[in-house]
């Protein structure tokens, strides 16, 4: 008897109680937190328009982790504060509240770059920005990349991959201090604002907190990797020798009266969070061209 092959795209949802969303699995990381590739993935704090927030980030450089663009910049051309990165972040702490990893520490922040539609136009479609750390951590004096490796970046894939999301996301029913992972395709694309870059979603309900981790392709063992069965090799995630940044976590969608509950009417699309896509051409503000520029920040040398 045959057997049918799910498709690997699917609807944009039209409202946000019912869907249709992407199929996701979600977790909470229990894996070791300094072991390579996790240990790259962490929690960023930073001051915006006098409050302190939270975001996730990832090492793709020596002195280099990228983010999102609102985790840097309140998109309408103030750039964040007191910015500090801390890798393998984990439940220790007062009561077990959550704190930086005694044995990674954190590394302050000493420049940025946000895509300019994010940072004087507040576009979504162009929401990540790189951050450039200092040489040295409060607990390890060496570049943050030497100790915690780095991921490498993707960019002109098409948008259906199979992508693993990471964050720490810190609003109900998330505590803030466990890694949270989300496996899911690439479902649909939809632009926030006409013209310029297209974002990708996939099923996701990580809650605040979790913007800016990473969307990773090649997570898996550096061995040559079969491919799958689903009979599309566009989401076969490819024999990398490491994994890759293909995305980060941005916006949920929504329709109208966004605070409120979703239901058919109205609210968040509250099941799908969205990634501008990592483009690299002559456009300009794409991905390659924001951090290419924090990689040419002198910390990032040898």
């Amino acid at each position: 008897m045959g057997q049918g092959v799910a498709p690997q795209h699917g609807a944009k949802p039209s409202d946000p109680l019912n869907g249709p969303y992407a199929p996701f699995q979600r977790w909470t990381w229990f894996g070791r937190y300094l072991t390579y590739p996790t240990a790259t993935i962490g929690k960023l704090f930073f001051s915006l328009n006098g409050s302190n927030f939270v975001c996730s980030a990832t090492t793709i450089n020596r002195s280099t982790v990228i983010t999102a663009g609102h985790c840097n910049s309140d998109g309408a051309g103030t750039v964040a504060t007191n910015r500090l990165f801390c890798p393998s972040y984990n439940k220790g702490g007062p009561s077990g509240s959550g704190a930086a990893n005694t044995t990674a520490g954190c590394w302050s922040v000493i420049g940025s770059m946000t895509a300019t539609p994010w940072h004087s136009g507040g576009d979504p479609d162009y929401d990540y920005a790189c951050l450039i750390t200092n040489t040295t951590g409060t607990v390890v004096s060496d570049k943050i990349g030497n100790f915690t490796g780095w991921l490498g970046r993707a960019w002109n894939l098409s948008s259906s991959q199979a992508e693993m999301a990471f964050g720490y996301p810190a609003a109900a029913p998330f505590l803030g201090y466990h890694i949270i992972t989300v496996a899911s395709s690439e479902w649909y694309t939809s632009n926030f604002t006409a013209g310029g870059q297209v974002s990708k979603f996939i099923g996701s309900d990580m809650t605040a907190g979790s913007s800016g981790g990473p969307w990773i392709i090649g997570w898996g063992h550096r061995n040559a990797e079969y491919a799958d069965t689903d009979s599309s090799s566009v989401t076969d995630p490819g024999d990398f020798q490491f994994p890759l940044v293909n995305g980060v976590n941005s916006h949920q969608r929504c329709k109208v009266s966004c605070g409120t509950p979703p239901n058919a009417a109205s609210g968040t699309y509250w099941q799908e969070i969205s990634s501008p896509p990592f483009l690299d051409s002559a456009a300009g503000d794409e991905m390659k061209d924001v951090t290419d520029f924090c990689f040419g920040h002198a910390n990032n040398d040898p």
